[in-house]
């Protein structure tokens, strides 16, 4: 599906959206990096009919690949791809969703080993890739971030704890063989046969071990492992490849680094190459070397002439590449699509770092689609096959009511368009630029409207529900960043710009409010508005002339960061950020009354009531869900983990629709 063309938009002088974090936060994210993974909650008497039942999108992190199927780590799941044809790579099935986020991935024969972190050691039967099913978990004394398999026998990098080595034949009944205690924390592992003689074959295993560099181990006794050499690298040692007698490091921000390994008990340092982005993980094949560089993207490095590795070219495209895979002749790049906060001692995990929210306040990396590239070589350079899309920075969302269409704000990959007439199987249909970063959508009748941030709302004409055509632009003066619809008319909380009120079938502004804080989200109940307005508390409107909302009350105002309400009856209950979730009754909307309150392990971000039942969407506690005590009060059900940050909820029926930022979209079927 192309982009439309939108008509010419008028550049606002307001400053930039700032999302869930503020600048400030922003810079200190790298301090609390493994936070919303490692300390991750488990679910709480989750009633089994509300567990996750599809993953959409989510930051693919990690990728492994056999014949035609290539297997990705998208946040916590597992998930399989068609790839026979790199043209139309295709989704084919997923797993259940893991403790925590995948960190890598190995393939041998039907077997997928997932190294999960704290979780361990994780094997799949892939036999059928529709319906991949866990078959066995190997505990593990610290995280997992890397596995290779050589036959029976599975190499861990097992964090501070080092090289692992474990008889994996019978992974239901795995055996212990070996140990080596690295002096840093094992990140990155490769395995390589010596067989020059019979008399001298040998097992070496290469170990990335963050700031002691590379340590080279004699494994070919696995149950007396023993240290040759090791190879000090200026920056941090990420991960290896070996080809033949050369050693590829990915030396993260001291760029790529080459190893003469011919006589492993004596490396010979051939030189670096400096190259652009933080070097992750780094793949050979021939004298080619493919690098996942973070936001440096996708790169191809000549390694023919060991002393002069030359830069030949990276995919156009790519954002922020994370692992790289080859198989045949393709090239398999993971990319998530978005800015990863870097990680600052060596106890930071470098694939479960908390990723930085809030699409406008930061770098403008994530202006394509996320997902799996999938590419070849051509004259020297990478040229692009394929690609797998896996969108990552969902905010919000509508579904039409005549069609089984999902219309999704993706940040700065703008509208996409999802068919979920196969709730097990939704299926992307195309994907619409948007003129600013996209935050939510609403439908109405044969229209969608977008906030598109600094651009306003997008008017778009979705008669044809699969091929919707942009119509109008409404340029409000600060950021559209929530929309609410009632009585033919669209209330917009437009950041500094307050709220305002647009006629969408004219596309005019009928009327406005200003107000103090930030407007994040706003909802319409009963003739009133309900304006989350962040540090400028909830402020409540009386529309009975849409042309000038009138304030009839305020509640929290730089008390607590107010981004969400949900009104039921008389009861309105407000996502109040680190706060936690407030309870109000609002029998009088001029003089609502705190009943309770309930916080979170993270900030209470989106928040949704269907009847009886409250679900809130909080942040990296994932999602809850809540009811009232008989004395009032909100108490906690229910709650499940999920990748990403969870951060605004939509209910269609028997479904429930999670956006994550970073996680994708989760759904969910819920049972009366």
């Amino acid at each position: 599906m192309a982009g439309p063309r939108i008509p010419a938009v008028k550049a606002s002088a307001r400053r930039r959206g700032l999302g869930i974090l503020g600048p400030p936060i922003l810079l200190g994210l790298g301090a609390a990096g493994a936070i919303w993974l490692l300390g991750r909650v488990e679910p709480s008497d989750a009633p089994v009919d509300q567990l996750p039942d599809r993953q959409f999108g989510g930051s693919v992190s990690a990728v492994a690949v056999a014949g035609d199927v290539a297997w990705l780590g998208t946040g916590d799941r597992l998930q399989s791809v068609q790839v026979g044809d790199p043209r139309r790579p295709r989704a084919l099935g997923q797993s259940d969703a893991l403790p925590e986020a995948i960190r890598a991935l190995a393939v041998a024969g039907d077997r997928v080993y997932v190294a999960a972190g704290l979780s361990g050691l994780v094997v799949f039967d892939g036999a059928n890739p529709e319906r991949p099913h866990r078959i066995a978990t190997i505990a593990t004394s610290w995280a997992v971030n890397q596995v290779a398999i050589d036959g029976d026998l599975a190499y861990l990098a097992e964090g501070i704890r080092g090289l692992r080595i474990v008889d994996v034949g019978d992974p239901t009944r795995p055996r212990d063989l070996g140990r080596w205690d690295t002096p840093g924390d094992a990140l990155g592992i490769a395995v390589q046969h010596r067989t020059a003689d019979a008399a001298d074959a040998r097992t070496l295993v290469f170990v990335a071990d963050w700031g002691t560099g590379v340590r080279i181990i004699d494994a070919t006794d696995p149950s007396r492992p023993e240290e040759l050499a090791w190879i000090d690298t200026p920056g941090v040692a990420a991960s290896v490849a070996v080809s033949e007698g050369l050693l590829l490091v990915a030396d993260r921000d001291e760029g790529l680094r080459l190893v003469d390994v011919a006589d492993p008990e004596h490396p010979r340092d051939l030189g670096a190459l400096g190259l652009p982005g933080i070097v992750e993980r780094v793949a050979v094949r021939g004298d080619r070397a493919f690098v996942a560089a973070q936001e440096g993207g996708a790169l191809v490095v000549d390694v023919g002439s060991p002393g002069r590795p030359r830069l030949l070219g990276s995919l156009e495209g790519a954002t922020v590449v994370l692992d790289v895979a080859i198989d045949a002749d393709t090239i398999y790049f993971a990319d998530v699509g978005t800015q990863v906060a870097p990680a600052v001692d060596s106890r930071a995990d470098l694939w479960a770092r908390m990723h930085v929210w809030g699409v406008e306040g930061a770098p403008k990396v994530a202006a394509d689609l996320a997902g799996l590239h999938l590419a070849r070589i051509d004259e020297g350079g990478l040229v692009r096959s394929g690609m797998y899309f896996s969108p990552s920075l969902i905010e919000g969302g509508d579904r039409s009511e005549s069609d089984a269409i999902l219309y999704l704000a993706d940040g700065l990959a703008g509208v996409l368009v999802l068919d979920v007439s196969q709730p097990d199987a939704p299926l992307l249909l195309g994907s619409l630029d948007m003129p600013g970063a996209t935050h939510d959508v609403r439908v109405a009748g044969d229209l969608a409207l977008v906030a598109a941030g600094e651009a306003g709302v997008v008017v778009l004409d979705i008669r044809d529900a699969r091929d919707p055509v942009a119509v109008a632009v409404v340029d409000t003066p600060g950021e559209a960043l929530g929309i609410a619809l009632a009585d033919g008319l669209a209330y917009v909380a437009d950041g500094p710009g307050g709220l305002r009120v647009i006629d969408p079938r004219s596309a005019t502004e009928l009327g406005f409010v200003d107000s103090p804080g930030n407007s994040w989200d706003v909802t319409v109940s009963q003739g009133h508005a309900y304006l989350s307005d962040r540090p400028g508390g909830l402020r409540i409107y009386d529309l009975a002339d849409p042309r000038h909302p009138h304030e009839v009350a305020v509640r929290f105002e730089n008390e607590a960061d107010i981004l969400d309400v949900t009104v039921s009856g008389d009861r309105a209950w407000v996502a109040a950020g680190l706060t936690g979730v407030l309870l109000l009754d609002v029998t009088d909307p001029g003089n609502p009354t705190r009943l309770g309150s309930l916080a979170f392990e993270d900030r209470a971000i989106g928040v949704l009531q269907e009847g009886e039942r409250v679900f809130v969407a909080a942040g990296s506690a994932g999602l809850r869900e809540l009811r009232t005590s008989r004395a009032g009060d909100p108490i906690e059900i229910g709650g499940w983990t999920m990748p990403g940050a969870a951060e605004r909820l939509l209910r269609r029926g028997d479904r429930l629709y999670v956006a994550a930022e970073l996680g994708g979209l989760q759904i969910l079927s819920l049972k009366p």
